[in-house]
């Protein structure tokens, strides 16, 4: 993680005439008090709170709760017969001079008329409208899951980059041990000079690799913030290292849980059931709607005021089935198809995703086990022997420095690989829409 912006400290150069601190190096600048001191007891941040935080807050899940109340609203009307219709009028009156005094005239006349849908079309409405909140409410889960893998992985960039600033400050302390050998050698008169030079231009280039990584860790607080739904300047605590499973269920398994609880799969198939209600909506579209009528008018009958009354009955007519009504059969079934297709298509990719991220999990936990069996325990024992061997003048002061920068690369490669552990832990999470048992063997830091 380190290694390109150590590897070139080699090649400085310390101006002769800058002024030397108290064991021969520049002046530092001091550290930024943003950055979470190794000596000071703090407290930690957990995913889990952090996750709780994030399910109280998010602005994300709000909307979508709200659109899942918005969807349940029209249910109430889906299955509803269409509103009556109230006419006033009047009839039979004596023409050119709209006269009542016929003896049929009707003058006032209302009449109220009710469709009726025939062959069950207000049952599949209802169906659909409850299908459609329901489709709504497991893309709100779908919406918890996105936001929850978003935070996780600004948990873990966290966690990456506090290790980081850590492990430059143990290098730095131990460049400081370096440094009082050097001046120890050189006022015995057995060392160079320029060994106490170059380690203070070591650990000058240490201490703005750590400002560095500080500015780093300020952007990502401000990331993490926006996902919580706080000020882009509140102040985080340095993660702590959840319990990350090291032994996983198998593809199998994982890819049945996925598509047993996955919302988005489960909003797939509730779609696909709606496109199939669509289409034996439209089927029954032909036929035709049913309308009662009630009349009531004030009419005539030998001169005298007379109260009458009516009723009527009428069908719509299908009269351009074959260009409307057949035209969106044929949709609804190419509809229904398409969403058939695109369920069978997202299985399909789920499976994919969960056997790539099982790939780059077991290769991140191979790797941590090198490294924590064989790579860093030699590479810190290789330290310890350069460093009595320089300090009786049996090896040289780059020698000394390169091998702990090689831990130090080490140390930081260590720390990202946990932390892309446990992002792939999250999205893993995602992908089966449930959290992965922590029973077993975890993945832990080194102690």
């Amino acid at each position: 993680m380190l290694a390109a912006g150590l590897a070139a400290f080699f090649l400085v150069v310390l101006p002769i005439h800058q002024p030397l601190g108290a064991q021969g190096r520049p002046p530092r600048t001091p550290q930024s008090s943003e950055t979470p001191e190794s000596d000071v007891e703090e407290a930690k941040l957990h995913l889990g709170s952090l996750l709780a935080l994030v399910r109280e807050r998010s602005p994300g899940l709000r909307a979508a709760a709200l659109q899942v109340d918005a969807t349940r609203t029209r249910e109430s009307e889906a299955g509803l017969l269409p509103d009556p219709t109230f006419m006033v009028g009047v009839a039979n009156l004596a023409l050119p001079e709209f006269s009542a005094t016929m003896p049929a005239s009707m003058a006032p006349s209302f009449q109220l008329a009710q469709r009726f849908p025939l062959a069950g079309k207000r049952s599949v409405r209802d169906e659909i409208a409850k299908q459609s909140t329901a489709i709504d409410s497991v893309l709100a889960e779908e919406t918890w899951w996105g936001v929850r893998t978003e935070a996780a992985v600004g948990f873990y960039e966290l966690y990456r980059i506090d290790r980081g600033i850590e492990v430059l400050r143990e290098t730095l302390s131990l460049l400081e041990d370096f440094e009082t050998v050097a001046l120890s050698r050189y006022g015995a008169g057995t060392g160079p000079q320029a060994d106490v030079l170059r380690a203070g231009v070591a650990a000058a280039r240490m201490e703005a690799d750590i400002e560095r990584l500080s500015a780093l860790r300020r952007g990502a607080e401000s990331k993490l913030n926006a996902v919580v739904n706080q000020s882009a300047d509140t102040p985080l605590p340095s993660p702590e290292l959840p319990n990350l499973p090291a032994d996983l269920p198998s593809l199998a398994a994982l890819t049945e849980w996925a598509f047993e609880t996955r919302p988005a799969l489960q909003g797939m198939e509730l779609a696909a059931e709606r496109a199939t209600s669509n289409r034996r909506l439209a089927e029954k579209a032909i036929w035709p709607d049913l309308t009662v009528g009630l009349h009531y008018a004030l009419g005539r009958m030998e001169g005298d005021p007379t109260n009458m009354g009516g009723a009527s009955v009428g069908f719509s007519v299908p009269l351009y089935a074959g260009k409307r009504q057949r035209k969106l059969r044929e949709e609804a079934t190419v509809l229904e198809s398409l969403a058939a297709v695109r369920l069978e298509e997202a299985r399909t990719l789920v499976n994919a995703s969960i056997n790539q991220t099982l790939a780059e999990l077991d290769r991140a936990r191979n790797l941590l086990r090198l490294y924590r069996e064989d790579i860093l325990p030699q590479a810190r024992a290789g330290v310890e022997s350069s460093l009595a061997s320089y300090r009786v003048g049996a090896l040289d002061f780059m020698a000394l420095v390169d091998a702990q920068m090689a831990v130090n690369r080490f140390d930081g490669e260590y720390f990202d690989l946990l932390a892309d552990y446990g992002s792939a832990v999250a999205q893993l999470e995602q992908t089966i829409g449930r959290d992965l048992p922590v029973s077993g063997d975890f993945i832990l830091e080194i102690q």
